[in-house]
């Protein structure tokens, strides 16, 4: 498996990434930025057309569940790094969210600067480097597309399960690689209106249910850090639960899993069924071990495959 690259997720590689483009390694992720498409995740999936449209991101999520990754996460998309304008004020500057710490840090980063730029003939400021060479918030951050038209779509239920299997999968992989972790606290998760808020000031929109993303993935990982002792908060390694008791035979037509290393329901779903949506009939299969609750989930355990 490739560093930074998730195996449950369809691989759609782009070229739009990294400053200059195509250069790698240059993303170091301390938060996640969540966006609505505008529009259908088939369109994001097409061969070529983030390219043409000098766009990426990370991750795409679908209403079905489906998920696409574009860009390894440890290189940088060009999903968020402007903030958009009205002619050549410094509106959208103003507007700029720096009651999110890590946003008001990446502006802070010694020898940091906004730029004024246009893309497309449309204004936007762009929070550089020193050099000016790179956008600065495309290099530490994890971005994830959601489908949809309108920002107050709520989203389906697997959406919002697939959105927590790709964070809590980025929470991992970025331990596995050394990688300090994202403090699961109310900044990490970052709507792109807080960077943009006048291009994009319903990007994600209403719909979107963030206190409960958050919360599963904090009820996942097993804790919070308190904002003002900012310590990272590993992803556990989990020890091996005792070996259950040998299960029922499994009814007709259905198998048992030995539950490996850093897998979810949501994997072994995808792994069985091509999709992740059945997740919850394998919970719902293993009631007698995992009572209901996924997070009881444990290397080494024996379930079952309905």
């Amino acid at each position: 498996m490739t560093a930074g690259i998730c195996d449950f997720a369809a691989w759609r590689p782009v070229g739009t990434f990294g400053y200059p483009g195509r250069t790698r390694g240059q993303n170091k992720p301390l938060f996640f930025v969540d966006h609505i498409m505008a529009g259908w995740k088939s369109t994001m999936d097409r061969p070529g057309w983030q390219d043409s449209a000098g766009i990426s991101a990370h991750f795409g999520i679908g209403k079905d569940g489906s998920i696409s990754q574009y860009v390894n996460i440890f290189d940088a998309s060009y999903a968020n790094g402007l903030t958009g304008t009205h002619g050549e004020s410094r509106f959208g500057i103003e507007k700029y969210d720096r009651a999110n710490r890590h946003l008001a840090a990446v502006e802070n980063t010694p020898g940091a600067r906004w730029m004024f730029r246009r893309l497309n003939n449309v204004p936007y400021w762009n929070l550089v480097d020193a050099a000016g060479g790179i956008s600065l918030l495309n290099a530490c951050s994890i971005t994830i597309e959601h489908e949809g038209l309108k920002p107050e779509e709520a989203w389906t239920d697997a959406m919002v399960e697939a959105d927590i299997v790709v964070k809590f999968w980025c929470l991992q992989e970025l331990q596995r690689q050394g990688f300090p972790a994202i403090v699961l606290d109310n900044d990490a998760i970052v709507g792109h209106h807080q960077i943009d808020p006048v291009n994009r000031p319903n990007c994600p929109g209403a719909g979107r249910p963030r206190g409960n993303v958050l919360q599963r993935l904090i009820d996942l990982v097993g804790g919070v850090t308190p904002v003002h002792n900012p310590e990272p908060v590993p992803v556990p390694d989990v020890e091996p639960a005792p070996p259950p008791p040998p299960p029922d035979d499994p009814p007709n037509g259905g198998q048992t899993h030995i539950v490996e290393p850093g897998e979810t329901l949501w994997r072994i779903s995808v792994n069985f069924y091509g999709s992740g949506r059945r997740w919850r009939n394998i919970l719902d299969a293993n009631e007698a071990l995992l009572h209901g609750d996924e997070r009881k989930l444990r290397d080494g355990m024996e379930i079952r495959i309905p």
